[in-house]
């Protein structure tokens, strides 16, 4: 086992960007636009799959367009794209980031006093290989008063957040118990992301 050469992460966001920085693993930053809407009845696991997968591809896409060194036939990457998306889910209902003030008041008052799932599927595509798996972490979420919600709002946290909250931030205050992977609700499966390494004979220890 040896570490992989420099990945392009498809993804924006400090939290996998630090997670990465944490392991030692080398990594550049091509972020990924892609809709992000889920399809009717589609099941949560499915959805953080789906959306990992088409953002390392569309990453890989993005590269052969602009005819990146880093970049040959669509799917076909020279440096290996990680894509991770994360979703809570309760009741087969998926909360996504939320849109606006209102939306995120929604939201908490759904996950208010209840125990809800955090799913987050990881992406790994090597020389037009894609990989994924996902990981799945219960949360038990403590009640929510208007209080709490407008102070919570206020301190810009919660925008970026699936499920408008962040469990590694100022939301651990109403994160009562994680069973299952802390690094998952925070948006990037350690784990499974090692599992994935793994299978192309790579690793960070």
């Amino acid at each position: 086992m040896h570490q992989p050469p420099e990945i392009i992460l498809a993804s924006r966001s400090p939290r996998r960007q630090q997670m990465l920085t944490m392991l030692g693993l080398p990594f550049s930053v091509v972020a990924a636009d892609i809709d992000e809407s889920a399809h009717k009845d589609e099941l949560p696991e499915k959805y953080v799959a789906r959306l990992a997968g088409e953002k390392a591809l569309a990453v890989a896409k993005k590269l052969s367009a602009t005819g990146s060194k880093r970049g040959e036939e669509f799917g076909d990457c020279v440096q290996p794209v990680l894509a991770a998306d994360t979703a809570v889910a309760l009741g087969g209902t998926i909360f996504g980031k939320p849109e606006n003030r209102a939306d995120a008041f929604r939201i908490w008052s759904i996950l208010s006093d209840t125990t809800h799932y955090v799913y987050s599927g990881v992406a790994l595509l090597v020389n037009g290989d894609l990989q994924v798996r996902v990981g799945v972490t219960q949360v038990v979420y403590a009640a929510m008063d208007e209080r709490d919600m407008t102070g919570y709002w206020a301190s810009g946290e919660p925008q970026d957040k699936a499920g408008a909250y962040g469990v590694q931030g100022l939301g651990s205050a109403f994160v009562k118990e994680v069973h299952g992977s802390y690094s998952n609700v925070v948006g990037l499966p350690l784990y499974e992301l090692r599992e994935l390494l793994k299978a192309n004979e790579w690793d960070w220890i």
